[in-house]
């Protein structure tokens, strides 16, 4: 198994392509190009949540749209827009990859390297900040069950997950760029950002 894992991260195509793809898919599906990014990192949180479900690295790519057709979906129900954006959805996913079967989205697939690197940036974040990410994202709590359970308002716990994507991202963007490029989690080509001497978990 460990084997396997490291033929298919070094074969898998998580590179900075794959991230543009999804930031285009994830555009496409929500019509709202702002919140595009955010969607694709989300959709990248979801496959490292379940990494370990996937036949073939030749599945990939319609595993990860499957993902991001999901993410999408909820993003746009949390906003009363899920029955407008099923038409884009279907669009969307036969323009970006060729048509597949649902149960495509439970192949497996292990990409340890990938793994590997979002639980070290995980660690690096607040404790409050981390126990929320992984509650919404790996656990898959809703934002009131995540809420009553810190004693927190749900509009707290959307501050919190945002805050939190923007911290990975700067970590991303810092630290840990040189492998958050390899595995296109950044754009090698972002040069918006600069590194100082100390770097703060809370501010970036």
């Amino acid at each position: 198994m460990e084997r396997r894992a490291r033929e298919v991260t070094q074969a898998g195509p998580w590179g900075e392509s794959e991230r543009h793809r999804l930031v285009r898919l994830c555009g496409a599906i929500s019509g709202d190009w702002d919140a595009a990014e955010d969607l694709a990192q989300e959709t990248l949180l979801e496959a490292w949540r379940s990494a370990d479900k996937l036949l073939d690295e030749a599945g990939a790519e319609r595993w990860l749209a499957a993902i991001a057709r999901n993410v999408c979906l909820r993003w746009a129900r949390r906003r009363g827009r899920d029955v407008a954006l099923l038409a884009r959805v279907d669009a969307a996913m036969e323009a970006s990859v060729s048509p597949f079967d649902e149960a495509d989205v439970e192949v497996e697939l292990e990409r340890t390297e990938l793994i590997d690197l979002l639980d070290r940036a995980l660690a690096l974040l607040p404790p409050t900040t981390r126990d929320v990410l992984v509650d919404r994202y790996v656990h898959e709590s809703p934002h009131a069950e995540i809420a009553a359970r810190l004693g927190i308002s749900a509009d707290a716990v959307s501050m919190r997950l945002s805050r939190g994507k923007i911290v990975l991202r700067r970590l991303f963007q810092s630290q840990l760029r040189e492998e958050a490029v390899a595995f296109g989690l950044v754009d090698e080509s972002d040069r918006n950002w600069r590194e100082t001497r100390v770097w703060c978990v809370d501010c970036g």
